[in-house]
C-alpha cells in the first residue's frame, strides 16, 4: 500500500475587528483595530458598509499591514455621515483562502453644530428694511450652510418666517 492522502477543507485566515465595539460614535472617522492569525505579508481589508449589513458594496475599504503579532489598526479613508455602517475585516493568505471577520455594526452620531446669534440682540427691534445678522457657528465637516430665518415678533409659534438665508461659514 501506498502513503494515503487526506482531504482538508481551506480555511482562511482568523480575522477580528476589536474596536470600535458595536453602539454609537461621534467621531466621523473612527479608528478601527482588530487581529488576524496569518500576519505574513497580507493586508487586511476593511470593507465599511451603509447600513445594519453588510450586503451590497462597501462605502470605504481602508486596510492595513498587520504586525508581527498580528494586530493591525486603520482608518475611515474619509469622513462618514450620520448613520448606522457594518464593518466586516478579510485577509487573503498565500494559498488564496480568504477569512472574514464577524460583521460590526455601530452608529456614527455626530453631535449637532453650535449656533450663537450675536446681533441682533434678543429683543431689539429695527425700523429700517434691513437687519445685519451675525454669529458663530460649527467649524465640523458638514457644518455649513447656516439657515437663519427671520420671524415677526418676540415668539415663533406656527408663524411662517418673513424670510430665510442660508449662508455659508466665514473666517
Amino acid at each position: 500500500l501506498g502513503p494515503a492522502a487526506v482531504a482538508t477543507a481551506a480555511e482562511g485566515p482568523a480575522v477580528t475587528i476589536t474596536s470600535p465595539g458595536a453602539g454609537p460614535t461621534e467621531e466621523q472617522t473612527p479608528s478601527f483595530s482588530g487581529s488576524t492569525n496569518d500576519p505574513y505579508f497580507h493586508q487586511v481589508i476593511l470593507n465599511l458598509y451603509a447600513g445594519p449589513s453588510a450586503s451590497g458594496s462597501p462605502v470605504q475599504t481602508p486596510s492595513a499591514l498587520p504586525n508581527e503579532a498580528g494586530a493591525w489598526k486603520t482608518g475611515a479613508v474619509s469622513p462618514l455621515r450620520d448613520g448606522q455602517y457594518t464593518a466586516v475585516a478579510e485577509e487573503t493568505n498565500g494559498f488564496n483562502e480568504t477569512g472574514h471577520s464577524n460583521p460590526v455594526t455601530f452608529t456614527v452620531d455626530t453631535p449637532p453644530p453650535q449656533v450663537t446669534v450675536i446681533s441682533p440682540i434678543s429683543g431689539s427691534s429695527t425700523s429700517t428694511g434691513s437687519q445685519v445678522v451675525s454669529g458663530t457657528a460649527g467649524t465640523v465637516t458638514g457644518d455649513s450652510p447656516v439657515t437663519i430665518q427671520l420671524f415677526s415678533g418676540t415668539t415663533v409659534g406656527a408663524q411662517s418666517p418673513l424670510e430665510t438665508l442660508v449662508v455659508q461659514l466665514s473666517n
